[in-house]
């Protein structure tokens, strides 16, 4: 799960819904979406810039072309490749 309003994701206990972890790595920010592709989860802001979260590495900031007209509202990986929507 993340707060879309603070760069901050939260492990959830699939059972009980209960918080079990959390990693902050934006003080603030408009958050969509996440999602995984295996290996790290990826956190996309409105503006369309994503973040890649790997456990034991530093976060990566990655910048796209979608630019903030865009609005960028959802993200997916299709298995090759993430999709933003």
């Amino acid at each position: 799960a993340v707060q879309d309003e603070r760069g901050a994701i939260y492990e959830l206990d699939p059972a009980s819904g209960a918080i079990t972890g959390v990693r902050l790595f934006r003080p603030s920010g408009d958050f969509e979406s996440v999602a995984w592709d295996g290996a790290a989860l990826w956190a996309l802001e409105s503006g369309g810039t994503l973040y890649r979260l790997a456990e034991n590495e530093p976060v990566t900031r990655l910048e796209t072309d979608v630019g903030p007209r865009c609005d960028a509202e959802g993200l997916e990986w299709d298995g090759r490749r993430l999709l933003v929507a």
